[in-house]
This record gives C-alpha cells, sequence and structure tokens, in this order.
C-alpha cells in the first residue's frame, strides 16, 4: 500500500464542438483512483433548452420560465417536478385558448371549470393544436407521475412527453406565423386600397359631375362613358 495515491486535486477541461466550435467547460474532481465531473459550462439544463428556443416563443414568460425549468430538472435527475411544470404548462394552455375566445363565443367561466381536462380539450378542439386534441392523454399521463410513478419511472416517460409538449408548441408556432402573415397582408392591402381609392378620387367626381350633366341612356352603367 506504499505506492497508493491518496491525492486529491481539481482538474478543469475545455472541449469545441467539431460542428459549432461551441466550448464545453467541465469540472473534474480526483480522489485516489477515481475521477468524478463536480460541474459543467454550459450545465446540462443549459444543453437541454437550447433546442427548444425556437418553440417556447409562443408561450407565455411564466410558461417559458417553467418549461426551461422542467427540461432543467429532467437533466439532474427529478423527474417527478419535471412533470409537475409541465402540466402546469398544459393546464395554462388550455385556460388561456378558453380566455381568448369565451367572449366571441359567449362562453361562461363556470361551464368551463365545471368540466374535467379532457373534456375541456375537447370543448376547444377547434382553437387547439391537432396533436393536443389527438393526443389529450398527455395530461393523464403528467397527472399519473406526479401522484403514482416513481422519480425513475417519469425521467423515463419525460423524453417522451417534453417532445409531445413541442409538437403542440409548433403546431401553435405555425400558427402564429400564418396569423401574422395574414394580419400583415390584410393591413398592406388596406393601405393599397386606400392609396388607390385617393388618386382616384378626382376622377371618380368628375366622372358623376359628367353622369348628372348628361345622364345616360337605358339606364346604361357609368363604365360606358369612358
Amino acid at each position: 500500500m506504499k505506492n497508493f495515491d491518496t491525492s486529491h486535486k481539481f482538474h478543469d477541461i475545455s472541449i469545441s464542438c467539431a460542428r459549432c466550435d461551441r466550448q464545453y467547460h467541465f469540472n473534474l474532481f480526483k480522489w485516489r483512483l477515481s475521477v468524478r465531473k463536480v460541474g459543467q459550462y454550459p450545465s446540462l439544463a443549459d444543453i437541454s433548452v437550447e433546442g427548444v428556443k425556437e418553440y417556447t416563443k409562443v408561450l407565455q414568460p411564466i410558461d417559458r420560465t417553467e418549461f426551461h425549468r422542467a427540461v432543467g430538472l429532467a437533466a439532474h435527475g427529478v423527474g417527478i417536478g419535471a412533470f409537475v411544470y409541465l402540466r402546469r404548462i398544459f393546464e395554462r394552455l388550455i385556460d388561456g385558448r378558453f380566455a381568448d375566445h369565451k367572449s366571441a363565443e359567449g362562453w361562461t367561466d363556470e361551464t368551463f371549470a365545471s368540466k374535467r381536462m379532457n373534456e375541456k380539450v375537447s370543448f376547444l378542439k377547434a382553437f387547439l393544436p391537432k396533436f393536443l386534441v389527438d393526443n389529450s392523454q398527455i395530461y393523464s399521463i403528467l397527472s399519473i407521475g406526479i401522484h403514482e410513478l416513481e422519480e425513475q419511472k417519469c425521467l423515463t416517460y419525460f423524453e417522451v412527453i417534453k417532445a409531445s409538449i413541442m409538437e403542440i408548441l409548433e403546431e401553435d408556432e405555425i400558427a402564429r406565423r400564418k396569423r401574422l402573415r395574414r394580419e400583415s397582408a390584410e393591413k398592406e392591402l388596406k393601405k393599397i386600397s386606400s392609396e388607390l381609392g385617393a388618386a382616384k378620387l378626382p376622377e371618380i367626381r368628375a366622372l358623376a359631375a359628367m353622369d348628372r350633366r348628361n345622364p345616360p341612356c337605358c339606364g346604361a352603367p357609368l363604365s360606358t362613358l369612358h
């Protein structure tokens, strides 16, 4: 045992990604014959949320924060806690869609609040992403996970549930972009129509005055005067 290494020491290692040149930094602790990672930058949570930033644009700030928190918890082995945050996001998505349309549709809060989640999804199906409507059992899986499943089983299911939430967000993002394009096009068309209408106004007034002075025969349309 005379030559047994009992030293302990911290080491910092930096690695560059061959595809994107991004730097990854790892903190290692050497104890006798073992080495343990004790830290890294970016963190596992940061890396995990990198691929979902595009879709979280459609979320409210609180939902965006909690989605990132769910991903971060799962990255650190906390499956049940991750399920809690995903279920909260799901609930707010449904409640938010109801709030967006209740006035136009004449719905009441009392009627909606009395429904179970699967009934709420069915009630709002015309206003929800198709993937969510077709897979409303996502909510049941999240609830069972929170109340009945063990930590590791939640972690096993987490990636599928996260992918499902991302699919829902992607559908919402596509719909959002389509709505923005439509609104922009409509705004520009109204602007063009207004400009053309203003330009044509003197000509229309002149034609109207001519029509009053010389009524067309047999009810001929004004356009015959061109």
